[in-house]
């Protein structure tokens, strides 16, 4: 899953990958940063 790696990149964080496999589109990815990102 290329786009979870460019992810984790970007953003200097390892995404749980239980976490990672809930991510079914970009938006559901997108909505994860916010949340975390505050």
């Amino acid at each position: 899953y290329e786009l979870l790696y460019l992810l984790e990149e970007a953003f200097d964080d390892k995404i749980p990958e239980n976490e990672a496999n809930e991510f079914e589109t970009v938006g559901d990815v997108v909505n994860f940063i916010k949340k975390r990102k505050g």
